[in-house]
């Protein structure tokens, strides 16, 4: 026999053994595919940025092309009061967006979010500080320009942590499970590609929000069967023809405070689709969708006084929004003319484009 048919006789011998042996759970789950770097967050001063590989936190030098690793994240984990589940999921729409980590205006340091806690994280020395430490999850962090605030959803309502001191402000009161406070329902993700619902004045001084009354849609039964026991899924979701939320702009002191609501006209039936400061922080651009999506206003809304200022309006096409969408950009950037699509050419980031084309559709018709 040659060494050749040995071999090959070897290697079947293997294949039949292993085509008997039976596979279980354990020989499922003990092998894990590696994941490969994710999005890189960079910092300020641009000269390094932050990305998660192997499960662990990374910086890369951007001087040198050289990197080094700030912090596991399963320590950030293990530091974290783990949430409690909830009998009833909640069921969040895939497009909303929240951001695990960002950087301090010094570039030095950053805002994490692990396991439902923020922590401040030292990127020289790999130590962090935990902010929260509830079984409540901190959705939807948002570090204020100046780096002093965080924001962030518990629940229903709005919080601002103060980093100095330390202490939590609870911004809005009445949140509940029909009425969303910096929340966003099925639609807006889904459909306008909105991933979050509340925004930083660029002076820190303020946040406007959306809030959301879902009590008009209709809820649409779901179950999840992927745990030993069945779990209760409900979400409203309207069906053409049901009623969408009832939307409107608020505007609240960064230190609490009552809000103040922007006046934008009649609004029900209708999508409230960009929000975006002025750099003044004294007004607000919101662009108004009608539900069939060919007409869009652009309005100023005033955060002091709450009227409202028409910039202009424009009928167009449905599914063709996404030149209005880079004059919202434009707009909260201080130019206070109509631009047309090649002027606001890469003025606005994915998440403050509007919907495409193939999302439009749908909303038209009932959503």
């Amino acid at each position: 026999m040659t060494v050749r048919s040995l071999a090959t006789l070897l290697i079947a011998a293997t294949l039949m053994y292993a085509a008997k042996k039976p596979v279980t759970i354990d020989d499922v789950i003990k092998v894990r595919p590696s994941r490969g770097a994710g999005a890189v967050t960079w910092a300020p001063d641009a000269k390094h940025f932050a990305y998660t590989e192997t499960g662990k936190l990374w910086l890369y030098q951007v001087s040198n092309g050289k990197r080094r690793e700030i912090a596991a994240w399963k320590s950030l984990e293990d530091a974290a009061m783990k949430p409690v589940t909830p009998e009833v999921a909640d069921w969040t729409n895939r497009r909303v967006s929240s951001q695990s980590q960002q950087w301090f205006p010094d570039s030095t340091r950053m805002l994490v979010s692990s396991s439902g806690d923020l922590f401040l994280l030292d990127t020289a020395t790999g130590k962090f500080e935990a902010l929260t430490h509830t079984t409540d999850i901190e959705q939807d962090p948002k570090l204020s320009p100046d780096g002093t605030k965080v924001s962030f959803r518990r629940g229903h309502d709005l919080y601002v942590l103060n980093l100095a001191s330390k202490a939590i402000t609870r911004l809005t009161q009445d949140g509940s499970d029909t009425l969303l406070n910096a929340e966003l329902d099925w639609v807006y993700p889904e459909e306008l590609s909105l991933g979050t619902a509340h925004w930083w004045s660029p002076d820190s001084k303020s946040i406007a929000y959306l809030q959301m009354d879902i009590s008009r849609e209709p809820v649409f039964p779901q179950v999840s069967l992927l745990n030993t026991r069945g779990q209760l899924e409900p979400e409203r979701y309207p069906k053409p023809g049901d009623p969408n939320a009832d939307v409107r702009v608020g505007i609240v002191p960064a230190s609490g405070g009552p809000t103040k609501w922007m006046d934008l006209g009649e609004t029900r039936d209708h999508l409230l689709a960009r929000v975006n400061w002025l750099p003044s922080s004294d007004r607000v651009a919101v662009e108004k969708l009608n539900r069939v999506q060919n007409r869009v206003d652009l309005l100023f809304a005033n955060a002091k006084p709450a009227n409202r200022k028409p910039s202009f309006t424009k009928k167009t096409a449905l599914g063709s929004m996404s030149t209005m969408a880079h004059s919202s950009c434009r707009m909260a950037q201080g130019f206070s003319g109509p631009v047309n699509a090649k002027a606001a050419s890469g003025t606005c980031s994915s998440t403050d484009s509007m919907a495409s084309s193939s999302g439009s559709s749908r909303a038209a018709n009932g959503k």
